[in-house]
């Protein structure tokens, strides 16, 4: 499995453009058998990046959806749009592999000594 995690810088005053953008995305990725983690959106700090994670079985997976998507009209009509509407203006891509958890548990409230209900 890898994950590929896109580091976009946005224009924080186009947050909802940008959502727009990313929900035209979702179903390109699953088309080719892409699963979408999420687009992890500024909250508190910095305003201007934003985060989005997706996943393929494996980096072949993923090469060849990359080769596919450069005749999908459309991805073509996604760019095109995005192009038009300036809700970012640039994204860095990393791969991520995953690694077995120490604890298979998740972590309750009580271990987040600053949470508030």
């Amino acid at each position: 499995m890898i994950s590929c995690c896109l580091t976009y810088t946005i224009d924080f005053r186009k947050i909802k453009e940008f959502e727009d953008y990313c929900r035209k995305w979702f179903e390109i990725i699953e088309k080719y058998g892409g699963l979408n983690n999420g687009v992890f959106l500024p909250s508190e700090g910095a305003c201007d990046i934003a985060l989005w994670i997706f996943t393929f079985p494996s980096f072949a997976a993923y090469e060849r959806y990359r080769v596919a998507i450069e005749t999908d009209p459309e991805v073509h009509e996604a760019w095109k749009w995005a192009e038009g509407i300036g809700s970012w203006s640039r994204f860095d891509r990393t791969f991520f592999r995953p690694m077995e958890p120490i604890a298979t548990m998740p972590p309750t409230r009580e271990c987040l000594p600053d949470y508030k209900q």
